[in-house]
């Protein structure tokens, strides 16, 4: 009678097992398709954007960027941090703000495009981690969206300028010795 329990036991755990592990490549499939489908409408709406010969060169540096880190497996991750730094820090308007009000006033067709660019980089990049990609889909509302991906594009941009001087020091902390 034991060694019924006992098999039986077993067998709901192998089932329980081979359930989870179909759940996770169901999971990964829908994710790959996701991400697929995020990364054409990105290139789909920066298209018009990059085409365009008023579009101010930062936000053409700005789309690189972006272009450079959709595969990255690291970038909800960064997107996450961001959003732990500074979710309750009113943003400060800067430089870029001006430059982007100031050439969407101009040109009001290609702002559309811009936020759904926007928009599909953070989906596909929420799509390639399934953890950190929920955590920041779940605790990010629309309104922070743009600012965070501002945030991690520079943040991306200096990470592969330190990348390029061969050490894990930035280069302030270098000039500055320690």
């Amino acid at each position: 009678m034991m060694a019924y329990v006992i098999g039986l036991l077993i067998a709901a755990i192998g089932v329980g097992v081979v359930l989870t592990v179909l759940s996770f490549f169901r999971l990964k499939a829908v994710l790959a398709r996701q991400y697929r489908k995020s990364v054409e409408s990105f290139f789909a709406a920066v298209k018009p954007l990059v085409s365009d010969d008023e579009t101010p060169a930062e936000i053409l540096k700005m789309i690189d960027t972006l272009n450079t880190s959709i595969a990255d497996r690291r970038s909800a991750m960064m997107l996450f941090s961001c959003l732990t730094d500074s979710r309750w820090r009113h943003a400060v308007p800067n430089e870029m703000n001006k430059i982007r009000c100031e050439f969407f006033h101009r040109r009001p067709e290609l702002e559309r495009p811009y936020h759904e660019a926007i928009y599909c980089w953070f989906m596909a990049v929420t799509a390639l981690s399934p953890f950190f990609g929920k955590a920041v889909r779940f605790a990010m509302d629309e309104a922070n969206v743009e600012r965070a991906v501002n945030t991690a594009s520079s943040k991306v941009a200096a990470r592969k300028r330190r990348d390029n001087n061969h050490t894990s020091r930035p280069p302030e902390l270098r000039a500055a010795g320690i």
